[in-house]
């Protein structure tokens, strides 16, 4: 990873993994500013609202000073809170707490709630569409990432990726246009990649359209090191929450169908 990727400061706020550090230098001081002034909002789940929610950041601590001054103030290392207030409620409070100095940099040592149930509550809404062994899976990857371990919380997600792909090509198997356009060439692709261009017809736009989401998942797991599979763990659990969400839609819609064949069924017109 290049030192000049610190991400945006949502991004790194809700999505960076424990004790994953990023060093304070010329190249991410920019970028590590406009993360201790970010104001705005956090889209993220309110375990007390039992829903996702909007938070709106309260300033406190290092955002209270002036630009000018906070590579000064960093010269010593400084703990910085993040806190936020649910909109729909302020009394429900996100906490993020990061460790900053010249020295430090800047690393993620705690938050409440935790990353691991927040996410877990969220991902309660795959349960329709998610075998119970990958739904552990997912917790499983989640909690570890949390934790800071990255080769480890990836090595889940790449099993749940891999068997949502196969998902959709036992999908496309159904089409036979499909099968005598593809079939015997995709028996041979090895790479993801062209895997899930081949199923571009049965997998969400967004993920075909942004390789960079999946084409790691052909390089060898040993050759990753800890910090790159942290650099991937959110874009691959975002990549696995794309098809999920599609397999939601078409079990929505079935149900829907089902609904509408009742009513149509027990309804003189």
């Amino acid at each position: 990873m290049s030192e000049t990727d610190f991400p945006p400061p949502q991004e790194f706020i809700l999505s960076s993994g424990l004790y994953q550090n990023y060093p304070l230098t010329d190249a991410t001081f920019p970028k590590i500013s406009k993360f201790v002034y970010y104001t705005g909002t956090l889209d993220t789940f309110c375990v007390e609202c039992g829903s996702e929610s909007v938070f709106k950041i309260v300033p406190t601590g290092l955002a209270n000073t002036n630009d000018r001054y906070l590579r000064a103030e960093l010269d010593d290392t400084h703990i910085h809170l993040v806190k936020a207030e649910c909109s729909r409620q302020s009394s429900h409070v996100a906490c993020y707490i990061f460790r900053m100095g010249q020295d430090a940099g800047v690393t993620k040592i705690g938050q409440f709630p935790s990353k691991s149930d927040a996410d877990k509550e969220a991902l309660k809404k795959y349960r329709k569409v998610l075998s119970d062994e990958h739904q552990t899976s997912l917790a499983t990857a989640v909690g570890l990432f949390s934790h800071g371990v990255g080769a480890g919380s990836i090595v889940y997600l790449r099993k749940i990726f891999e068997a949502l792909i196969e998902e959709a090509h036992a999908e496309a198997c159904e089409d036979p246009s499909w099968v005598a356009a593809h079939e015997a060439g995709y028996k041979k692709l090895n790479k993801m990649r062209d895997k899930v261009e081949a199923l571009e017809a049965f997998l969400p736009s967004d993920l075909v359209s942004h390789p960079r989401l999946y084409s790691f998942l052909s390089v060898g797991l040993h050759t990753l090191t800890e910090q790159k599979c942290k650099a991937l763990f959110p874009m691959l659990k975002l990549a696995i929450e794309f098809i999920l969400d599609q397999k939601l839609d078409k079990y929505s819609q079935k149900i829907k169908r089902v609904k509408l064949d009742k009513l149509l069924s027990g309804t003189q017109l």
